[in-house]
């Protein structure tokens, strides 16, 4: 899908602080709806970009972001309930970020959608708790 529509993908891996307790099908399932989310909802030869970095030392957040149609504001919310489908026109049931809310939760962290309107794109960051080192002593 991607590479078909001429679009291009930029990793930036900055974060230090990586590991996580988790569970790996799980979070998969996650990265792999909001990041066919982003492909969705970008045009051809769009562009998205995925960024982690250490906003705390305790915490890693993972931000995909597209150049895609945009969130309005009214909607940023609504997005992460079962069933909504802000645009009906897209194909499926309006679960995967549900879900995804819910599975991040379960981990202790967050999802949160961000975007400046309609046709500005939209950020998505998944913010997760990282592992510390246990004190020696």
């Amino acid at each position: 899908m991607i590479s078909r529509r001429g679009i291009s993908i930029s990793p930036s891996l900055e974060a230090q602080g990586h590991a996580l307790r988790v569970d790996p099908a799980r979070l998969q399932q996650v990265f792999w709806n909001v990041l066919r989310n982003a492909c969705k909802f970008t045009p051809e030869h769009g562009a998205i970009s995925v960024r982690s970095h250490n906003p705390q030392p305790d915490i890693i957040t993972i931000e995909v972001s597209d150049s895609g149609v945009g969130i309005a504001p009214e909607n940023l919310e609504k997005i992460f309930e079962a069933f909504e489908q802000v645009d009906s026109r897209r194909e499926g049931l309006g679960l995967g970020l549900a879900i995804s809310k819910v599975i991040v939760e379960m981990h202790g962290g967050s999802i949160k959608a961000r975007s400046e309107g309609l046709g500005k794109g939209a950020i998505f960051a998944i913010s997760l708790p990282v592992l510390t080192a246990a004190p020696s002593g």
